[in-house]
């Protein structure tokens, strides 16, 4: 598939996005404090922003593979199968490396604990 250059600018839009740094190094920030519950707080508060940097950066590398896809004439084919991936799909996902049914793959094996397949969005 050929994406049009409104496929490429969504994906420039969201990588540009998931890169933006409001903040994030005072979501991460170790303040120092004596009350104990303040300390569970921000502890938690600490582990919900990391996980959130964690998502963002694996979703940023999606959309940098989506583009690259798109440069090297690969946009729209699964991975794994080769197979053509839907319009919906795309349109839904734009940086989706899997089908549907690949990715349905991809997740079962994960919650299986079987690493057997690339899990893309």
């Amino acid at each position: 598939m050929t994406p049009d250059s409104s496929v490429k600018r969504k994906l420039e839009w969201k990588l540009k996005q998931l890169t933006v740094t409001n903040d994030w190094r005072d979501a991460i920030q170790v303040r120092a404090t004596s009350d104990v519950t303040d300390k569970t707080q921000q502890a938690y508060e600490r582990e919900l922003a990391s996980r959130d940097l964690d998502r963002r950066a694996s979703e940023a590398r999606q959309v940098r593979a989506a583009l690259a896809r798109i440069r090297d004439g690969h946009y729209g084919i699964c991975l794994e199968c080769e197979e053509g991936i839907s319009e919906k799909r795309l349109a839904a996902v734009p940086w989706t490396a899997l089908c549907i049914a690949c990715q349905h793959e991809a997740e079962r094996k994960r919650d299986s604990g079987d690493p057997g397949l690339l899990l893309a969005a």
